[in-house]
């Protein structure tokens, strides 16, 4: 260790020896900012460690991750999932925590029996040994005279910052953006930035954060797009183009934007999930690729006379996405060039 120091204080000593240019003459006191410059060189050499992962490969230290889905799909049974996961060091639909850190929900508006019951749900309870994962729920701190949670209030974040540090919190939850910052207007950048620079302040001291959100009519979070300037992660939660009521959480999960390694774009394909509860109060999540089952539903919505526009509509998804089915179809052989169902397109679609 005495040797990493030494040579960040070297580093730090060499970076505070650049001059101007020649030709230039610094007649003014020399900026404090030197000290954070480095060269290129020097900068790829500083003795870091590299980043935790906590679900490989998009979940990882350091991050904000932005959740966004329509009311009701199931946000919240997915984000609590992630974060039971990461805790307990087990894993999440296809992808795998290597090892457990601490996390900590934060609810805002959901009651204490709400949010006891989906936690028992999961399997959570006195005895099951999950010490990782921490609840901070408004309804708890409002009847404990605690100051409403509010992510617009300056001091309520300062001390959520002092409670993250103090329980060594690698990974949070924000649940939701809208009941954490009452009376703000979503469409607001002015009103997001002191926000977002906070967020960004806690990613600088290694805690990763995952917002949920809802989205708007065009299925896009809701608000500025300013908020999705600093993301790492964009995942999308939409409801299957046959979804109904009975089918209870059920929802595609898109990585809208990423940053992983190209060798890891595999892990990132649509996931179909389905949520179901067993015979002892316990859920499980079911998941598949989602790629099969969308191109069911195009071949499905071509059988039944729909034009590539309505299928995109139905299916909240852009026409040239469609069109790219429809190819897929085709190479398939389930499609003709007509755009007509075959016999082999007919038995994929209603396998016996």
């Amino acid at each position: 260790m005495g040797e990493l120091v030494s040579i960040k204080e070297e580093q730090q000593a060499e970076s505070m020896l650049i001059t101007p240019p020649p030709g230039q003459v610094n007649l003014l006191r020399p900026s404090p900012l030197l000290r954070g410059l480095l060269s290129a060189n020097m900068f790829v050499d500083l003795p870091i460690e590299p980043k935790q992962t906590f679900l490989h490969p998009w979940c990882n230290e350091k991050s904000m991750i932005l959740v966004a889905g329509d009311r009701g799909v199931g946000k919240t049974w997915w984000v609590l999932s992630v974060l039971h996961a990461v805790a307990s060091g087990g894993e999440f639909g296809p992808w795998k925590c290597p090892e457990p850190v601490p996390c900590l929900y934060l609810d805002g508006e959901m009651s204490q029996q709400d949010v006891i019951g989906r936690l028992q749900h999961l399997g959570v309870s006195r005895g099951n040994g999950l010490n990782n994962l921490f609840i901070f729920n408004e309804d708890y701190a409002h009847s404990m005279n605690l100051p409403p949670a509010s992510l617009l209030d300056e001091n309520w974040r300062e001390n959520m910052r002092d409670v993250l540090k103090t329980m060594g919190i690698k990974l949070w939850a924000i649940d939701n953006l809208a009941s954490l910052t009452p009376g703000a207007d979503e469409n607001s950048k002015q009103e997001w930035d002191p926000i977002n620079r906070w967020l960004l302040s806690l990613r600088f001291e290694g805690i990763t954060t995952i917002i949920v959100h809802h989205t708007g009519k065009s299925g896009k979070q809701r608000g500025t797009s300013a908020r999705e300037d600093n993301l790492d992660v964009s995942i999308r939660l939409s409801v299957p183009s046959r979804y109904e009521t009975l089918d209870g959480a059920s929802f595609i999960a898109s990585f809208v934007k990423h940053r992983v390694n190209a060798s890891d774009l595999p892990l990132l394909e649509d996931v179909s999930f389905k949520m179901q509860t067993t015979a002892n109060n316990r859920i499980v999540w079911h998941w598949q690729a989602a790629a099969n089952e969308t191109l069911r539903d195009v071949l499905r919505y071509i059988e039944e006379a729909h034009t590539g526009k309505e299928i995109a509509e139905i299916m909240n998804i852009t026409p040239g996405r469609v069109s790219q089915l429809k190819g897929k179809a085709i190479r398939k052989g389930f499609l003709t060039k007509e755009g007509e169902l075959t016999d082999r397109g007919r038995q994929y679609l209603f396998p016996h």
